[in-house]
C-alpha cells in the first residue's frame, strides 16, 4: 500500500482503487479514552447497584432513565475507543461503483453508490455552531467527517476528523485517479 499521510493509503488493483482511512491513534488519547471507559463503567455499575438497594419508587424512577443515558454513553465510547484502535474507513472505487465501509477488525456494512448520481465530489464545510464543531472533532466522537458527495439528491459524507492537508491530498488523488465528479 502506498500512503498520502500518515492516516492515509491506498492501492491500485485491477481497475479499482481502495483508500484506507485509519482512526486516529494518538497515544495520550487513547489512554484518557481508556481511563475515561473504566471511570463510566465504575460510575454506572455502582449507580446500578444502588437502584437495586432502593425501595422508593421515585428513586428508581430517575435511576432507570439515568441507566438508559449510561448505557447510551457506554456504548459510544466503547464504539469510539474500537474505531480508534482498529477502525478504518475503506472507499474502493470500481468502474461504475462506489463502495464506503466503515471498518471495524472487519465487521461493518458497506454501502454502495452507482457511480453515474455522484455529484459535487468536495471538501465538507460544517455551518455548525464552534461549540457543535469542537464536540464533533473531540477524539471521543466518531464524527466530523471532511469530504462528502452527493446521491441522488442527498449529502454522503466521509473522511473521519481528517486534517485540512488530508482532504487536499484525497481530492487531488480522486481528481487524478478516478472519474468522479469533483466540484
Amino acid at each position: 500500500m502506498e500512503k498520502l499521510s500518515d492516516r492515509i493509503s491506498f492501492v491500485k488493483k485491477k481497475g479499482e482503487v481502495e483508500i484506507h482511512i485509519s482512526g486516529d491513534t494518538k497515544k495520550g488519547s487513547m489512554i484518557l479514552l481508556w481511563v475515561w471507559i473504566v471511570a463510566w463503567t465504575a460510575c454506572g455499575i455502582s449507580i446500578i447497584y444502588e437502584m437495586l438497594q432502593i425501595n422508593s419508587n421515585e428513586s428508581k424512577i430517575f435511576l432507570i432513565v439515568f441507566s438508559a443515558f449510561w448505557v447510551y454513553f457506554e456504548y459510544k465510547i466503547g464504539y469510539a475507543f474500537f474505531w480508534r484502535k482498529k477502525g478504518k474507513e475503506i472507499i474502493r472505487i470500481a468502474p461504475d461503483k462506489l463502495f464506503l465501509k466503515r471498518d471495524i477488525s472487519g465487521r461493518g456494512r458497506e454501502l454502495i453508490f452507482e457511480s453515474e448520481n455522484i455529484r459535487k465530489l468536495k471538501s465538507h464545510q460544517t455551518g455548525e455552531w464552534d461549540f457543535f464543531k469542537f464536540i464533533n472533532e473531540s477524539y471521543f466522537m466518531i464524527a466530523g467527517e471532511k469530504v462528502s458527495f452527493i446521491y441522488s439528491g442527498k449529502e454522503i459524507k466521509f473522511g473521519i476528523q481528517l486534517s485540512e492537508e488530508e482532504v487536499k491530498k484525497l481530492l487531488k488523488f480522486f481528481k487524478h485517479n478516478t472519474k468522479l465528479d469533483l466540484a
